[in-house]
């Protein structure tokens, strides 16, 4: 199985669903964890990766669901478990065709590689990153 397994309702699931199977959380995760940062330390053309906002700076004031004024609450990426992968160096949003703001990521990764992608910001933290040039 390859996938993070997390608890809900003081039950385990993986993407391949429940786990019953008794077998060692924290060690499964931090194994799959330093896999993906090896390869992250590679430099790939294409990684996912998860946003993470700056839940101290204040909420943006008006109507949420007609201004994109939220980007400065953006600030690092990171993996599932929370290890960084770089800083934002720009963002900027915008609303789909069904009204969802969608973010717009430009960030500098700590491999030392620039990397770009997309993600919707009502609903969802993963950002499919693409390398710059690549």
């Amino acid at each position: 199985m390859e996938g993070y397994i997390f608890r809900f309702q003081d039950r385990y699931f993986s993407p391949d669903g429940e786990i019953t199977d008794g077998r060692d959380i924290d060690a499964h995760n931090t194994g799959l964890e330093a896999r993906e940062l090896a390869h992250w330390q590679t430099g790939p053309d294409r990684f996912n990766a998860y946003i993470q906002e700056d839940t101290s700076k204040p909420k943006p004031t008006g109507d949420p669901y007609r201004e994109c004024n939220f980007v400065y609450r953006l600030q690092a990426v990171t993996t599932w478990t929370g290890a960084p992968l770089g800083v934002i160096t720009e963002a900027s949003a915008y609303f789909n065709n069904f009204g969802a703001r969608i973010a717009c990521v430009r960030i500098k990764g700590t491999n030392g590689a620039e990397y770009y992608g997309r993600f919707g910001y009502d609903n969802s933290q993963l950002v499919r990153l693409r390398k710059v040039g690549a």
